[in-house]
């Protein structure tokens, strides 16, 4: 994965930088965050890895795994994981 993202995603630039990777930010007194990944995609390792080092600094986060759903699957309308999601984005920002 780690050359994937050098040669695609981060050409030129250290993969370990934050702006790059968010796993290697600081996370002191970070915002409520809800973490969506579905467990079919490359991300749902690094999701909970993130999830893992923002409790760690004793941050409250919200890790939801859906099962068997493509990456950014909240924007297709047609399935009902999609409306299952973005309820869960509404009543997170609403609580």
């Amino acid at each position: 994965m780690k050359k994937v993202a050098e040669t695609w995603y981060a050409t030129g630039h250290n993969t370990t930088d934050k702006f790059i990777s968010p796993l290697f930010a600081e996370y002191n007194n970070f915002p409520e965050t809800l973490i969506q990944v579905s467990d079919i995609e490359v991300l749902l390792s690094d999701s909970v890895d993130l999830e893992k080092k923002m409790l760690s600094s004793n941050n409250n986060v919200v890790l939801s795994i859906y099962k068997n759903v493509p990456h950014v699957w909240q924007i297709f309308g047609f399935l009902p994981e999609t409306k299952e999601a973005i309820n869960e984005i509404g009543n997170f920002i609403n609580n």
